[in-house]
């Protein structure tokens, strides 16, 4: 209550109601709503450019992420079944937010994402189009595949589907390079 209003206190504040409503209501879609509000604070609220302090943010990140994980404690709700909720709100989330690398990494270090589902959903985001969600797994595949190898939150067979949809990509454009190239030589 003695801090400053900020976003991240605003959030923090939705997120405390939500945490009391769970507790006192115990019905399963009250935990759902927690868990949806969890994940759209991380991903609205862990976004570069804010003028927070690093502490700050880092406190912000770790509530978000603490009620997530007690959540999952095989005690609550199980690793599994919280996975797919979080997954299914990430999914949820509004396009605006949806593709911050931050937040998900958070939640992906954090073992709180159906990796499974997430990279199934990823690859047909991918296929459908959009520039957004292209580089966000470019990022997404080049933080966990090539910049930290020795990381075994994921291997390549987490994001087989992802991986395969870029190569593809990759692909495509070469080709269209190489045949570009072959008419103008032509010419």
């Amino acid at each position: 209550t003695g801090l400053p209003p900020t976003p991240h206190m605003a959030s923090l504040n939705q997120l405390l109601e939500s945490l009391h409503l769970a507790r006192t209501s115990k019905e399963v879609s009250s935990v759902i709503v927690l868990i949806g509000k969890a994940v759209e604070s991380l991903l609205e609220g862990l976004t570069l450019g804010l003028q927070v302090e690093p502490e700050m943010l880092a406190r912000f990140r770790d509530a978000n992420v603490l009620v997530l994980r007690a959540l999952a404690d095989q005690r609550a709700y199980g690793p599994n079944w919280a996975g797919r909720q979080v997954t299914q709100a990430i999914v949820e989330a509004r396009e605006d937010i949806k593709w911050n690398i931050d937040a998900i990494d958070t939640l992906i270090r954090s073992s709180l994402v159906n990796l499974f589902e997430y990279d199934k959903y990823l690859a047909a985001c991918i296929e459908n189009g959009g520039a957004a969600v292209t580089n966000f797994a470019m990022m997404l595949v080049k933080i966990y595949l090539i910049d930290d190898r020795s990381n075994a939150q994921i291997i390549e067979s987490d994001l087989f589907g992802t991986i395969e949809i870029l190569s593809k990509i990759a692909n495509h454009s070469r080709d269209r390079k190489s045949t570009r190239l072959n008419s103008s030589h032509q010419i």
